[in-house]
């Protein structure tokens, strides 16, 4: 794989450096959702998820962590100004 699709509020400046996960790259295309980043090394396909997707953290008990703050979505957003009944 030479590159990924990004989905993300984020516009960065083509050829912005980044990486996504443990692959780096840099930003050749924006997206309506996203941005589209090619890879400086050619990726294998295997390799991919496993450097790209983090696993989730396990706890002091071996159960999964719990979500961190920035990970949780509440029902309304803050900013929603609809009434609660």
């Amino acid at each position: 794989m030479s590159g990924a699709s990004v989905s993300s509020d984020m516009q960065p400046q083509i050829g912005m450096p980044l990486a996504v996960g443990a692959c780096v790259g840099r930003v050749v295309r924006l997206l309506p959702d996203g941005f589209a980043v090619k890879f400086v090394e050619r990726q294998n396909r295997d390799d991919l998820e496993r450097r790209v997707v983090r696993p989730t953290p396990l706890s002091a008990g071996g159960a999964k962590a719990a979500p961190r703050p920035h990970e949780t979505k509440s029902p309304r957003s803050q900013h929603d100004s609809t009434p609660t009944p």
